[in-house]
This record gives structure tokens, C-alpha cells and sequence, in this order.
């Protein structure tokens, strides 16, 4: 059966207007399983945020249930970059932000089978199969991909410090006079040598900020807008808390 046939249409639609009529239930419950999956969201101060988020997703889900919209143009309610923006503030991984999408699609997925199933005539065996499978695979790539994003992560960051050790000694090399390959270090660092360059360190007061770098990264980007550099400064971390930085200008001073 093709996607698009009438008797799905009208199939599909039922459901969303059974489902949106209780949207309210709806949200409430998605809610409450993904606290209880996920136990770094539950009981937090931005509980508010996380049940606006859950009942726009929600909205927005059964809307395109309805309206066909094109879902490649549609954007993220605000409530969820909201939520989204707060847990970022709070320091919580962005993992725990993707594990709350993938269970609360699984719950909604089985609000809509049971509905269907309520809507349907028959004994429900492949349905309620359906619905079976659904929720096997999707325990299954939960817990899968939770590690993945884990190892993903170490790795990642691994690499990160690795490669600002080798951009911190390149750096080393350069001011110490070494001969080194100008083209090939120009590459690596992507920064030109062929310019004037004004040099600074920059360094947070709480050495323990898990952003620090960002931090100093953009504010010497900033710094770079506001005198009008036409490239990116160059900015190698020192240690956690600091980092050198070079802004090309384009007159010596």
C-alpha cells in the first residue's frame, strides 16, 4: 500500500485529532516516562521547560499528521530550543538532551498504535505486533547509540587535545626560531605569516570553567571583528584556563 493512499489519510488523521483532543494527557505522560529514563532530567528546575517542549514537539508531530507539512522545512518549536538553550546553561550533555528525543519518540509511537488499534476493526495481532517491534528496536538503539555518543565523545575529545598539542608546539617552534616549513605550518595553524600580528594572552578567573576556552576564544574573535581583521585570529590553548593569541592587523604597531 502506497504512502498517500485515502484510506491511510483518513486513518491518520483520526488518530491526530484523538491524539491532539489529548494532547494534554499526551505531553503529561511522555513527560513522566522520559524523567524516569532519564534520571539527570527528572526533578530538575527546568521542568516547566521540559513539558512545553514535550507538548509542542507533540503539537507539531500530530499537525504534520494532519497537514502533510514538509518536514525538511520545519522548524524546532521554541519551547524546545528553549529547553535545549537551558540545559546548555546548566552543563548538561547534550547526550542526555538526545536520549530524552529518541524516548519520548518511542512513547509517542505507542500512542498512536494503541489509538490506531482503538480505531480499527479486527484482532490486532500484526498491530499489536507492530507495536512490539517497535518498542524492542527502539530499546535496542537507545542503549546502542548511548554508547556510541559516549565513545564518540572520549574520542573526539582525545583528538582535540592531541591536535592542540601539536598546534601549541608548531607554535613553540616558530617563536623559538627553529627552521620550520612556512607553507605546511600556515596549513596547520590556517593562519598567514605574511601579515602584522598583534599578540596577547587571555585567561579566565575560574580556572575550573568547564567553557573557558570558548570563552576566551570568543572574545578574542570579538576583539578581532572589532579591529577589523579581515581573518580569524589564531588562538592555541596554554592549559585549561588560558590560551595565546595572535590578531592580524594591518599595520605593524
Amino acid at each position: 500500500m502506497e504512502r498517500g493512499d485515502p484510506r491511510v489519510r483518513a486513518l491518520v488523521e483520526s488518530v491526530a485529532d484523538t491524539l491532539g483532543q489529548r494532547l494534554a494527557s499526551v505531553t503529561t505522560d511522555i513527560q513522566a516516562v522520559i524523567e524516569e529514563a532519564i534520571p539527570g532530567l527528572r526533578a530538575d528546575e527546568s521542568a516547566r521547560l521540559l513539558s512545553a517542549s514535550v507538548g509542542e514537539n507533540v503539537d507539531a508531530a500530530i499537525r504534520a499528521f494532519v497537514d502533510g507539512e514538509e518536514l525538511a522545512s520545519a522548524a524546532a518549536p521554541a519551547a524546545a530550543v528553549d529547553y535545549a538553550r537551558r540545559l546548555a546553561q546548566q552543563d548538561v550533555p547534550a547526550t542526555l538532551l538526545i536520549r530524552a528525543y529518541r524516548v519520548g519518540q518511542a512513547r509517542f509511537f505507542r500512542h498512536c498504535i494503541e489509538e490506531l488499534l482503538r480505531q480499527s476493526p479486527g484482532d490486532h495481532l500484526e498491530g499489536l505486533a507492530t507495536l512490539e517491534m517497535s518498542e524492542i528496536v527502539s530499546d535496542y538503539v537507545d542503549q546502542v547509540v548511548e554508547q556510541m555518543l559516549t565513545t564518540y565523545a572520549r574520542a573526539r575529545d582525545g583528538w582535540l587535545r592531541d591536535r592542540s598539542a601539536v598546534l601549541a608546539m608548531r607554535v613553540r617552534e616558530l617563536l623559538g626560531g627553529a627552521p620550520v616549513d612556512v607553507s605546511a605550518t600556515e596549513r596547520a595553524l590556517d593562519y598567514r605569516f605574511d601579515q602584522h600580528h598583534v599578540g596577547l594572552l587571555g585567561w579566565v578567573d575560574e580556572p575550573a570553567a568547564a567553557n573557558a576556552l570558548e570563552r576566551i576564544r570568543g572574545a578574542i574573535g570579538a576583539l578581532g571583528r572589532a579591529v577589523g581583521c579581515a581573518t580569524a585570529p589564531l588562538v592555541i590553548p596554554a592549559d585549561e584556563s588560558s590560551a595565546w593569541a595572535w590578531i592580524p592587523t594591518k599595520v605593524s604597531v
